[in-house]
């Protein structure tokens, strides 16, 4: 988005999920995980951190506001007896980035920055704004899509977003290929989440 003077009005974050790999999801995937659930989220939140920090920074020294959208991915979500079905290890981080985010922010040695923060809370899809609220953005994980757009099934999915969430671009991850394509002129964006 344009900003005259720096040419960007607004810094655009999307965090599509698989942060934390967690142990129930499909199987083997216990035997996947090279560290246990707290360490993989104390190094997911202090990287996400450093990367909110350079983010924000930047967006200060061009005048532009931050936008962070952050759905979680299916690799996280917590199986076990009992447990809700929407309970994911990523909105954990997430939750936790968006707290460091707000003390970041607060910080009066920061200069001032408008930061919004989107949270999907566990659900896989959400939208926002883009272009100045002229466009809207839908993020999802991804998992519930075809992974090429080029077949009819995938097409007829993109489609089926773009109708529902009346929305301009797609953006997705799941599996973790980055790529982009498009269905009937709209951009589908794939990154390796």
């Amino acid at each position: 988005q344009k900003n005259t003077d720096a040419g960007v009005d607004t810094v655009h974050w999307l965090l599509g999920g698989d942060i934390v790999e967690g142990t129930g999801v499909y199987s083997g995937q216990a035997h996947e995980v090279d560290q246990y659930i707290n360490k993989q989220i104390e190094t997911a939140t202090r990287e996400l951190t450093k990367a909110m920090k350079t983010i924000v920074q930047t967006a200060i020294e061009v005048d532009a506001k931050v936008q962070i959208i952050a759905v979680p991915g299916n690799h996280g979500n917590l199986k076990s007896s009992g447990s809700s079905n929407k309970a994911n290890f990523d909105d954990l981080v997430y939750f936790d980035l968006q707290h460091a985010t707000d003390i970041f922010t607060d910080n009066p040695n920061v200069d001032a920055v408008d930061v919004r923060f989107q949270r999907s809370d566990s659900v896989v899809e959400d939208t926002f704004p883009l272009r100045s609220g002229s466009w809207t953005g839908y993020l999802s994980h991804g998992q519930h899509l075809k992974s090429h757009v080029g077949t009819s099934s995938g097409q007829k999915d993109a489609l089926s977003i773009r109708s529902e969430y009346n929305c301009d671009i797609i953006f997705r991850g799941h599996y973790h290929t980055p790529k982009v394509e498009t269905v009937n002129g709209m951009p589908v964006v794939m990154s390796n989440s």
